[in-house]
């Protein structure tokens, strides 16, 4: 996708987003959007859960805008989780440095429910000379829809209560793990990164566990099943030939890996495919 075809989604989704205040605007005070807190060390990944409580109504549409300190942090992946996953056309630019502009939209039969939990995942890569601080992670206004949702009638904006969040940044004082077996399980960026027509990823778990690793495209949606069963601990290598589940071939772009253990944790990380 280039970049000026990414800039018309972007602007015709905010332009609907700004032709729903022809209806009513509602400030909420029962609707939230919450960045959580979270720790991080120098050099490694600190994800950032994004929280939806949305009590009195379905969503159909969001725009959110979060600011980061790029000076301490880089973001790496931005994926839906759960409920988040129901909208089905996500645009997400990130070309204004220390800003994440999430913006998606669904049709009336796929809404995100009335409920509460979380929507979205942003990993970050803490810089490994930042200082230990506590960094924020926020919601940033340019325009009140700039954070808005949209209902079902596509004719309200809803401006829900935003929580900010933070990221505490501290040097890693834990006693080091056995190189070959982590506390629980890791993975790596796949390599060669950007890659054509194979990449290689890896992942070490430190006991046998069931585990799936699946990638998605950058909407969100599942295309290929790279592992799913039991694996023996230590470290497994899987390659991929940039083909889905199905054997297609898949165009060039930005995809999300996702590994994710029986108990249900998860690591993400992003990959580039060429052609």
């Amino acid at each position: 996708m280039t970049k000026t075809f990414f800039t018309i989604l972007i602007a015709a989704v905010i332009l609907s987003l700004q032709a729903v205040a022809r209806g009513e605007i509602i400030f909420s005070d029962s609707d939230t959007m919450s960045i959580v807190d979270t720790e991080g060390h120098q050099g490694q990944s600190a994800e950032v859960t994004v929280l939806m409580a949305n009590p009195s109504l379905p969503v159909a549409g969001i725009s959110h805008r979060i600011g980061y300190d790029e000076t301490l942090l880089e973001i790496d992946t931005v994926v839906c989780i759960d409920r988040g996953c129901n909208l089905e056309t996500a645009y997400l630019d990130l070309a204004e440095p220390g800003v994440i502009w999430v913006v998606a939209i669904s049709r009336e039969s796929n809404l995100i429910p009335m409920n509460s939990g979380p929507v979205i995942i942003l990993s970050f890569k803490v810089g490994s000379s930042a200082p230990d601080t506590v960094t924020a992670v926020e919601f940033e206004n340019q325009a009140f829809y700039n954070n808005a949702w949209s209902d079902s009638t596509g004719l309200d904006l809803i401006i829900p209560v935003l929580v900010n969040g933070s990221i505490t940044i501290s040097s890693q004082t834990d006693i080091e793990s056995d190189p070959v077996l982590p506390d629980m399980y890791a993975m790596s960026q796949n390599y060669p990164n950007p890659f054509n027509n194979k990449t290689m990823i890896s992942f070490d778990l430190s006991f046998p566990e069931n585990i799936e690793l699946t990638v998605y495209d950058l909407i969100g949606r599942e295309v290929a099943i790279l592992y799913a069963g039991r694996a023996e601990a230590g470290r497994t290598v899987v390659n991929w030939d940039g083909r889905s589940s199905s054997g297609d071939g898949l165009p060039s772009g930005i995809y999300f890996y996702r590994l994710t253990a029986a108990e249900g944790e998860t690591i993400t990380r992003r990959m580039t495919l060429l052609k």
